[in-house]
């Protein structure tokens, strides 16, 4: 039998509910936590999985204002040892010779780090012949952001002279030299090294000029500054006096970006006073 429609309607329900309901705020949430969370920890922890990294970072270095400065000459008996540091004044008697010592650091790019560092030292050879040379000069070397690291290192200078010389120059970077990771913690300033790279761990038999010490405990520190890409420039000649010259240190280190410095100091023999800095 065939059907007919005699009457048809449409039901419509509404269901109505505040904009900033619980449950929407309770989706906001969970979006929240489940997807911009974890992209917060992985970008503060600098990923989930990388055990080590490379930053760069611009150093503070700083010039401490002492040195220590021995030659050997043809009379081994009469070296030529210049420094202000005092166990070693004590014991120079004689063989402090050095007339003057100068120390210019600049900031190139005036941004409040230092750039370049240049020493000039001057001595009477009074004829006698250099055979080798050996120059330390103190830094004290501060990162700040990514690992926090104070310690005091050096930049240090070693030559052997063949031939009767009256002037040398030395050019090149101050790098850092890494045998393991630094760690990182926040908030945490590591100061491993913060002491006189000079000062000797055992102080047994102590000697102050023992080279041969102090650099084999320098070359066991996990991190120290290294004075490398170096060269060498020497004047010939047999004048009664002799000048070192150590021209334009920059630092492009692996551990940093660059190093830049300004200072200027005059110095005599015994004396050393640092300027206002402009």
């Amino acid at each position: 039998m065939r059907m007919y429609t005699l009457f048809a309607t449409n039901v419509e329900y509404t269901y109505k509910n505040l904009f900033c309901s619980k449950i929407t705020a309770f989706i906001l949430f969970t979006t929240i936590v489940t997807i911009v969370f974890p992209l917060i920890v992985a970008y503060r922890s600098r990923g989930f999985w990388i055990k080590q990294d490379v930053f760069y970072e611009q150093p503070q270095i700083h010039y401490k204002f002492q040195y220590l400065f021995i030659g050997i000459t043809n009379k081994f008996e009469e070296p030529i040892i210049c420094s202000n540091f005092l166990e070693h004044k004590q014991l120079l008697n004689s063989f402090d010779r050095c007339n003057s010592i100068e120390v210019e650091e600049m900031d190139i790019n005036e941004d409040g780090i230092n750039d370049k560092l240049i020493f000039r030292l001057h001595f009477d050879k009074n004829k006698i012949e250099l055979h080798s040379i050996t120059l330390l000069l103190p830094i004290d070397y501060q990162l700040s952001t990514v690992c926090p690291l104070r310690m005091q290192s050096l930049i240090t200078v070693q030559k052997d002279i063949t031939y009767p010389t009256e002037q040398m120059q030395f050019i090149g970077d101050l790098n850092i030299k890494q045998k393991s990771p630094l760690n990182c913690y926040l908030n945490f300033e590591d100061t491993s090294y913060n002491y006189s790279a000079l000062t000797l761990k055992t102080i047994n038999d102590y000697d102050p000029f023992n080279m041969f010490k102090i650099f084999s405990e320098y070359s066991e520190r996990k991190f120290a500054t290294v004075f490398g890409n170096s060269y060498t420039f020497s004047k010939p000649g047999k004048s009664s006096t002799f000048q070192l010259e150590k021209l334009p240190i920059t630092e492009m280190p692996k551990l940093k970006k660059k190093l830049n410095l300004v200072i200027k100091h005059n110095s005599s023999d015994e004396t050393a006073s640092r300027p206002t800095s402009s």
